[in-house]
């Protein structure tokens, strides 16, 4: 008995052993209580949140969500060079050798490494953070120097 939890039930109020989540001294009262439906929706919710998962499938789906994302800013990059051809041949030297699509899933691929088991704001910062500051140094590079 020593594995049990005593206290006070959380619907019934009796001192019991704590067996059911939350503190419910039996299914029954953790199911009248409401709680097991509210515990059922956030599993749900959570299920859904493939951002801040780190399953292989919420892995998966962000990386083709990043990568998408990536390929989109190199298209961008390149338009926004268009009247620097001779820097945008330098900006996308790398680019040239392999397939214009590896290079966003490799990117995308490290991005989800970097994120594994970070909280929200080092997520959104990694996420959204890194296209940013490229940006930004695209229209320095290109305007100004």
């Amino acid at each position: 008995m020593s594995e049990n939890n005593y206290g006070y039930c959380n619907y019934c109020g009796k001192y019991r052993p704590l067996k059911w989540n939350g503190g419910y001294c039996s299914e029954k009262c953790y199911c009248e209580s409401g709680q097991q439906e509210q515990d059922t929706i956030d599993e749900e919710r959570y299920q859904l949140m493939w951002y801040y998962r780190d399953d292989v499938g919420a892995f998966i789906y962000r990386s083709i969500v990043m990568s998408v994302g990536w390929l989109i800013y190199m298209i961008g990059a390149k338009w926004f060079m268009e009247g620097n051809p001779e820097r945008l041949e330098r900006f996308l030297w790398i680019f040239q050798f392999p397939p214009t699509v590896i290079i966003p899933v490799v990117l995308a691929i490290v991005q989800n490494i970097i994120v594994r088991g970070k909280g929200e704001s080092f997520r959104k910062f990694i996420k959204n953070g890194i296209p940013i500051v490229l940006s930004i140094a695209i229209i320095i590079y290109t305007h100004i120097l």
